[in-house]
């Protein structure tokens, strides 16, 4: 069980004989025909819909760094932490391409490792939002949500990408399979355009 590896094979596009690793925030493959660009919006429309001042957050799947530079740029957050391993062929160059996207923001902390590797170096109760956007499989993603969940304030925010039942059913499965556990409704899951997803942390 890998949690917080964001090894994704669709965010490679071939360039001749090599391969690169792709924009998805920024500039999403032009076969997705999105127009205006989803995947910038409609996090633009979570990160708005949150009541944060100096926050302090964690992002599980860094990968290039496009959605922490969207969240710093927000100006919501103090502190942000990233996790991600880069444990593939082209991880350097992710991992650089990353600090140069967020090479304006003094307040980002790297942890190249797994999620659940570290989750014991944050106490629980110290984010204001947590997003999980990192192995997709039904197993790490759950992981993901039973680490992390108990490290969220009470009244503040965990969140992740791709709650899409036809494109990624084990991840939209396994959040629901969650949060019901927890006893929170299917209407406590707030959707995104983007496929990104919200709950609000109740008080236990």
């Amino acid at each position: 069980m890998k949690a917080g590896n964001t090894n994704k094979n669709e965010n490679y596009l071939t360039e001749g004989s090599q391969q690169e690793w792709g924009s998805m925030r920024f500039c999403p493959p032009n076969q997705w025909n999105i127009k205006p660009n989803r995947e910038w919006f409609g996090l633009i429309h979570l990160i708005n819909m949150l009541d944060l001042v100096d926050g302090h957050m964690i992002e599980i799947g860094t990968y290039a760094g496009e959605s922490t530079m969207m969240f710093a740029s927000s100006n919501k957050f103090k502190k942000i932490h990233t996790i991600d391993p880069y444990d593939f062929p082209q991880g350097y160059q992710v991992l650089m391409e990353a600090r140069i996207n967020t090479r304006y923001w003094y307040n980002i902390h790297f942890y190249k490792t797994w999620s659940h590797k570290i989750h014991n170096h944050f106490k629980d109760e110290c984010f204001d939002l947590v997003y999980i956007d990192g192995d997709h499989s039904r197993d790490a993603v759950l992981q993901d949500l039973e680490l992390y969940y108990p490290k969220v304030k009470e009244g503040k925010y965990i969140a992740g990408h791709d709650y899409n039942d036809k494109e990624w059913p084990e991840t939209y499965d396994t959040i629901n399979y969650f949060f019901k556990k927890k006893g929170y409704s299917f209407d406590d899951i707030w959707k995104f355009e983007d496929s990104s997803w919200c709950v609000r942390k109740n008080s236990s």
